[in-house]
């Protein structure tokens, strides 16, 4: 059983690069929709496999939050990319933070020995800063080409860093009912700053850039909070390192 997990996430991580790769040469909805029902099936069965092959366990449903928002926010960033090189550059970050989640989890569960504590946690802290740069971005692309409300977009936006902020204060077993309040608060701040930065007259990946830093920064602080860790100098780590990159971001943005 060890040996045909170990297997799976080989074999899940190069079906989901063939599957974006068939994204890539994609002319139709149909062709998009089958590759998005595909990403899905493949991360569903993997994490299925490892969680015990039970539905009903919490541990599939907390789990799953990760690289589920992974493929599907690097499949609709995809959409909008344009040069060849750039999108086979984001499907190979996509597949390699894919297959990297379930190598991780896969030690979690099966390998002990080998797994060294908290990568669970900083690997999934990683992927969920890039979920929400490319979440973000293809969101921002849908207002400006689309005409999508930007209220629509701050819904799903806060769905998104809801469910991200959740699954991470989980894995730092972190209790409901001892997060969920600053779990509510991320999300509601975070709808904020969307229609806040949605007003901008910045590119969308200066947009999203944005919105991945305010993320960065109150999941940090909140994480840190929640676990008891509330040195000053830790605080002032996480306010120094965002205000250096907020400045810097603004001062080299391209203004429309």
């Amino acid at each position: 059983m060890i040996l045909l997990n170990r297997v799976l996430v080989w074999l899940s991580a190069a079906a989901v690069l063939v599957t974006l790769e068939f994204l890539l040469r994609a002319d139709t909805l149909y062709q998009l929709l089958i590759a998005a029902a595909v990403l899905n099936a493949i991360v569903a069965a993997t994490i299925w496999q490892f969680t015990g092959r039970r539905l009903r366990k919490a541990a599939f449903w907390n789990f799953i939050i990760t690289p589920f928002f992974v493929v599907n926010s690097g499949l609709a960033f995809l959409v909008f990319l344009e040069g060849e090189s750039t999108r086979q550059l984001v499907t190979i970050i996509v597949t390699v933070a894919v297959w990297i989640f379930l190598k991780v989890t896969f030690l979690y569960f099966f390998f002990r020995p080998k797994y060294e504590a908290h990568t669970l946690e900083n690997i999934s802290s990683y992927l969920n800063l890039i979920t929400v740069f490319l979440f973000c971005t293809s969101v921002f692309n849908l207002i400006i080409l689309l005409r999508v409300p930007a209220w629509l977009g701050a819904i799903g936006s806060m769905v998104l860093v809801g469910l991200l902020s959740y699954q991470l204060f989980w894995i730092d077993n972190l209790a409901f009912r001892t997060q969920w309040r600053t779990v509510a608060v991320i999300t509601l701040v975070t709808g904020e700053l969307f229609l806040a930065v949605s007003f901008l007259p910045t590119s969308v990946y200066v947009n999203a850039l944005l919105m991945t830093l305010g993320y960065y920064t109150m999941t940090g602080l909140a994480r840190n909070w929640l676990l008891n860790i509330r040195e000053r100098r830790v605080i002032a780590r996480y306010l120094l390192i965002s205000c250096s990159i907020l400045v810097i971001m603004l001062l080299t943005a391209k203004w429309i």
